[in-house]
């Protein structure tokens, strides 16, 4: 046009034809750096990783092109530097395995660490590991599918591995009906605090964990939102439950002495804060949780120096 300004260049046909040609190209070149020099591209990915996914939020149009140049840090990783991409954790995918799972978490740290990955790694199943802040807003609002499959946090909703998961599904299905009674009294002592107490199948070596409603607001979104100083929907997680872990058992033993044994709330409400804990979140109350654990250790301590002494007598 013979006029230009700024307002007529934007809405020119010919500056969206550049524009759309120019990102394609450039997109395309970045393709071709990631399968010709895999190094290169790490390179290029700790500088602009985050702009790319920041791509999958504001240009829905090239969506799959650049789902194919993220790239994530995941459990099958021999050291924090090891990426993958979507294609490569499809095509490593376990016979059977019908979701791509993922965890969010604060740090490469605690996420690594975190009880809810118990079962996957007993099953050699891979789980993506989202510890950049732009994670969190991108997965599952922008991706929430690749390749025909589902992308499920590990942290949401109650787990199904389909066919991974039947024996663990027959095993809790016998444990929901054994300590029904227990759950329930577990749940009237954390009223307050959860919306629901069930037996868990994801959970291998740690008593309990606390998860999310498939559409509630994650405890890692929640962290970040509360530091943005925005306000965070109202919602209760779910206490998960190992019954098949001697502190559980234990409970079950101290419950069918004495269902109103106040022992069971000092308990439970430590597994509770431990569940916190485990999550990347602080205790409700830290001076009431650490009495909590005095009081147990002093417990504990005391048993075991009685019976040291009768040995010795």
């Amino acid at each position: 046009p013979l006029n230009v300004s700024r307002e007529t260049l934007q809405h020119n046909p010919l500056i969206h034809k550049i524009r759309k040609a120019l990102v394609s190209r450039v997109l395309g070149k970045f393709s071709d750096l990631a399968e010709s020099d895999p190094a290169k591209y790490r390179e290029f990915w700790d500088e602009f990783g985050p702009i790319i996914k920041e791509g999958l939020h504001m240009d829905y149009e090239n969506r799959d092109k650049l789902l194919e140049l993220a790239r994530f840090r995941s459990s099958m990783g021999t050291s924090a530097d090891d990426l993958v991409s979507l294609k490569q954790y499809v095509g490593r995918m376990r016979e059977g395995q019908k979701d791509i799972y993922y965890i969010h978490g604060e740090n490469l740290d605690i996420v690594e660490k975190s009880p809810h990955l118990e079962v996957f790694k007993e099953k050699g199943i891979e789980v993506l590991y989202l510890v950049d802040p732009i994670d969190e807003f991108i997965v599952p609002n922008n991706v929430y599918d690749y390749d025909g499959k589902k992308l499920v946090s590990v942290t949401q909703g109650d787990l199904d591995l389909g066919e991974l998961g039947k024996e663990e599904e027959k095993k809790k299905k016998k444990a929901d009906a054994k300590y029904k009674k227990l759950l329930e009294r577990i749940k009237n002592i954390l009223a307050n605090d959860v919306k629901e107490v069930r037996v868990t199948t994801r959970l291998k070596d740690s008593p309990c964990c606390l998860v999310s409603d498939g559409q509630a607001v994650g405890a890692y979104m929640e962290k970040l939102m509360k530091s943005m100083g925005q306000e965070v929907p109202e919602s209760k997680p779910t206490l998960e439950v190992n019954v098949e872990h001697p502190v559980v058992a234990n409970l079950e033993t101290l419950y069918e002495r004495d269902p109103k044994n106040p022992q069971l709330d000092e308990w439970v409400n430590i597994l509770y804060d431990q569940a916190l804990i485990a999550a990347g979140q602080g205790v409700r109350d830290p001076l009431t949780y650490s009495k909590r654990i005095n009081e147990l250790l002093t417990s504990v301590s005391a048993s075991s120096a009685e019976a040291e002494g009768t040995q010795d007598g």
